[in-house]
């Protein structure tokens, strides 16, 4: 071998070596945005999931509902996240094909809701125009209870 065939084969080895430092850089980059990107995401869902109140409203009964805390006031309206509701209504009904009977606490300036309402309205409908305003109606709790078996209400063909 000689001198410049020596030299062209380093020449290629060093330009294969970076090429490969290259390609490192990038995979540990690419990792390094997708690990950041998870944990993002896994900080925004915690903030999501829980309601962090500052300050608890003076003269108020604080309560503890499965999805928010809310507090009823003691000109008898009902307050959660800032807003002022003038009702707290308690529906129940069973869903279509449901095993179980679902009620749902809504703090509401409107005077009443049907079970079809609350139901959609609690996120299973995938029509975003049977929610309701936050102004309207907000869902507080949601709870389902298993119904006992009663021949008297089988449907016979």
């Amino acid at each position: 071998m000689s001198k410049e065939n020596n030299e062209k084969v380093v020449k290629d080895i060093i330009e294969y070596a970076n090429n490969e430092i290259a390609k490192h850089k990038r995979k540990n980059v690419i990792i390094l945005i997708s690990v950041l990107a998870s944990v993002t995401l896994l900080v925004v869902g915690f903030f999501m999931v829980f309601d962090f109140e500052t300050s608890a409203p003076t003269e108020a009964a604080q309560l503890n509902g499965s999805l928010h805390t809310y507090t009823k006031n003691s000109d008898g309206t009902w307050q959660v996240n800032g807003v002022t509701y003038k009702y707290r209504l308690e529906i129940s009904g069973r869903m279509p094909n449901a095993a179980v009977v679902s009620t749902f606490v809504y703090l509401s300036n409107l005077e009443s809701i049907s079970f079809e309402q609350a139901w959609k309205a609690a996120g299973l409908s995938s029509n975003t125009a049977d929610y309701f305003a936050v102004e309207d109606a907000i869902l507080v709790d949601w709870v389902q209870t298993i119904v006992e078996y009663d021949e008297a209400h089988v449907p016979t063909d």
